[in-house]
């Protein structure tokens, strides 16, 4: 997506219905779904126009029913062909003078070579004017979805993250290793974190029809395993309005997790809305990777029931290359303490498929004895409770 384009959405207007719509239907593209996830949190406006359309939307899929995915492939196919041919049918009609033509072609050089100077003197341009903290962060995401999103490649990236005072995990370092297949009709995600005695505490499988396993090491091990991407369309009509809405949510978020694996975590849907807010930049050298922009941001909340006040980002990132090294979070509660979560990515590479299938989650689904099978009703009900948590007011 354009940087064009990206401005469109982040600017969007409250009661954009042409973009809710988008974003509801799941036509947007990843960092366009992200910039109006996070609009939607703090527009009380948008949100009720949202609603409304789920409504409408949730209406009319109890009346009709959900299109049949081999059906809409096939819809879409049909009018390719006919566009296709309309297409060629004007061309004929429309032969294109000779001077038009060659007018284009030139544009066309022109536009080629402005662009790769553009490209070359965007590091200039860097220095001689000041960086905005909203344009790294964006780049780096962009950048960092292209690498993880390469067609027919198996990527492998590693995450060493140091906790102190978190509510939910004890002090100490982590090691998350993940992988990523992009092998059309295998793709998956996988990922696993490991304490500092190499002990395996958490994991998660996503398959190619949608279905999760997560695993969590507490009370012997628990395994939650939640059903295909299909088989939750298929049990939409049968809930009630609000949990239906809940579980289309749910598949919304679904769908763009597949796309980003890294909009799986919550620290970096966090540091995307971040990354909205002005934020201090520096450019710092080092001796391993040369210039390196230094990025601080800041951002204050309402005390809620999180206790979180106050929290602060360091981003380390690469300027030649936008590669993202380093993010530190520390978050201030209401009672003074101090939460931090301190992240360095030490590892990206090319993987294989034996890579992937080596590291999925059969063999510790088969030796753990404690499995919940969700159903779509439990999956619907917890993804209402997390909407409703979310949309509470807290940013001052």
């Amino acid at each position: 997506m354009n940087d064009r384009a990206i401005d469109m959405i982040r600017n969007i207007q409250c009661e954009d219905e042409l973009t809710l719509q988008k974003f509801l239907d799941q036509e947007l593209e990843p960092a366009a779904t992200e910039l109006v996830f996070h609009h939607l949190e703090s527009c009380n406006r948008c949100a009720r126009t949202l609603s409304a359309l789920k409504q409408l939307k949730s209406f009319c899929t109890e009346k009709l029913g959900c299109e049949d995915e081999m059906e809409s492939d096939f819809s879409y196919q049909i009018l390719n062909k006919a566009k296709a041919r309309i297409d060629h049918e004007i061309g004929a009609r429309r032969a294109t003078p000779a001077a038009r033509r060659w007018w284009r072609r030139t544009a066309l050089v022109a536009a080629i070579i402005v662009a790769i100077a553009t490209a070359i003197a965007w590091p200039l341009i860097e220095r001689s004017q000041s960086v905005s903290a909203d344009a790294i962060l964006a780049e780096t995401i962009l950048r960092e979805r292209s690498w993880a999103h390469q067609p027919n490649k198996v990527l492998h990236w590693i995450v060493e993250t140091e906790m102190i005072n978190q509510r939910t995990i004890p002090d100490g370092r982590y090691r998350t290793l993940c992988w990523q297949n992009n092998f059309e009709g295998q793709s998956g995600y996988i990922s696993r974190r490991y304490d500092q005695e190499n002990r395996l505490i958490s994991a998660y499988w996503r398959k190619p029809d949608g279905s999760e396993i997560q695993f969590i090491d507490q009370n012997g091990g628990l395994i939650e395993i939640a059903p295909a991407t299909a088989r939750l369309r298929q049990a939409l009509p049968t809930l009630d309005l609000d949990l239906r809405q809940a579980l289309e949510d749910y598949l919304s978020r679904r769908r763009a997790e597949s796309i980003s694996p890294q909009a799986k975590s919550k620290s970096f849907a966090d540091w995307f809305l971040r990354s909205r807010n002005a934020g201090t930049v520096q450019l710092i050298n080092t001796s391993r990777w040369g210039e390196v922009f230094y990025i601080r941001t800041e951002q204050s909340y309402q005390p809620s029931a999180s206790g979180i006040v106050r929290i602060i980002a360091e981003h380390e990132i690469v300027a030649k290359t936008f590669k993202r090294l380093r993010v530190k979070t520390t978050r201030y509660r209401l009672d003074g303490s101090q939460a931090v979560d301190d992240a360095r990515w030490t590892y990206l590479e090319d993987a294989t498929v034996a890579d992937f299938d080596a590291n999925n989650l059969d063999e510790l689904i088969a030796r753990t004895k404690n499995k919940v099978q969700l159903s779509p009703e439990m999956i619907a009900r917890k993804a209402l409770l997390e909407n409703r948590s979310r949309l509470q007011p807290e940013k001052r």
